[in-house]
């Protein structure tokens, strides 16, 4: 087991600003930091909170001609995060249509592909998320603050590390909910945190995903990622309805050749690391 942090990345108090050097700038909550370790170095990746497609009535750049906010012709809802100052946008809308799917090599996933960050050249963001002294919980203390309810949740963050070729990853995140064992009811020993949306590092992808653990105090932890992807709605629709001799040929044939895509977690990715416990 390697030593303990000391320190992570202020996801309390920090921030993006979105849209720098664009006539609308916006801040946002950092809902997640992934570092990245190499031989090159450190490189820190800040998540924001999720966006919607807005205008914005008293702004000058505003094109809306309406004094209205949400765009009805633009319903997405899309994800930032800040690579140095480089802003990269991740979709999470539920359907898309994907000209060249991006296949993974993985089982049973023809006609999948993984959402592809964009970047925006338009505007930089700056992040504001300095490390600070953090102090690590124990599972034992983390399991009474749970059992009495004493334990403040907003307050109580996680650091999953895990090294894969050579590089080493660490994310950071809130623990959005905690599974625990109840003790009128259970001998069990554990603790499962999940948080999500974070980042995932797959092949040369960045991915949405969220991050489950499950420990009992000793080295023996389950990690897994569990990450965004999208499936063709009418490969989904074959595996789910069960139709007479040759009756399916039709969706057959749409799945061929219409890549209408719908999104799924069911891209689970186990690493072999280690989960922390920690308050600011």
């Amino acid at each position: 087991m390697t030593d303990p942090p000391a320190s992570a990345p202020d996801l309390k108090n920090g921030h993006i600003i979105n849209g720098v050097g664009a006539p609308n700038s916006w801040m946002t909550e950092i809902q997640s930091a992934l570092s990245i370790g190499d031989e090159d170095g450190e490189r820190m990746l800040y998540l924001s909170h999720e966006c919607r497609a807005e205008d914005v009535p008293f702004s000058s750049s505003n094109t809306g001609g309406e004094k209205s906010i949400f765009q009805k012709d633009n319903i997405i809802e899309f994800l930032t995060f800040a690579d140095n100052r480089k802003t990269l946008q991740l979709s999470t809308n539920e359907i898309s249509y994907v000209e060249h799917e991006k296949n993974q090599s993985t089982p049973n996933t023809a006609r999948v592909c993984v959402p592809e960050a964009t970047e925006i050249t338009h505007s930089e963001s700056r992040v504001s998320c300095a490390k600070r002294p953090i102090k690590v919980l124990s599972t034992d203390d983390v399991l009474k603050g749970l059992r009495s309810g004493s334990l403040a949740i907003r307050e109580t963050f996680m650091r999953v590390s895990w090294r894969r070729r050579g590089a080493s990853y660490e994310s950071y995140s809130p623990c959005r909910y905690i599974n625990f064992p109840d003790a009128g009811h259970s001998d069990d020993y554990y603790l499962q945190p999940i948080s999500g949306y974070v980042l995932f590092p797959h092949e040369n992808d960045i991915l949405v995903a969220y991050v489950a653990c499950c420990v009992n105090g000793s080295d023996d932890a389950v990690i897994e990622f569990c990450a965004r992807r999208y499936r063709n709605v009418f490969d989904q629709f074959l595996a789910m309805v069960a139709f007479e001799d040759g009756s399916e040929a039709p969706i057959r044939n749409l799945a061929k050749t219409l890549p209408i895509m719908a999104a799924q977690f069911d891209f689970v990715v186990p690493v072999k690391g280690q989960c922390v416990f920690y308050a600011y």
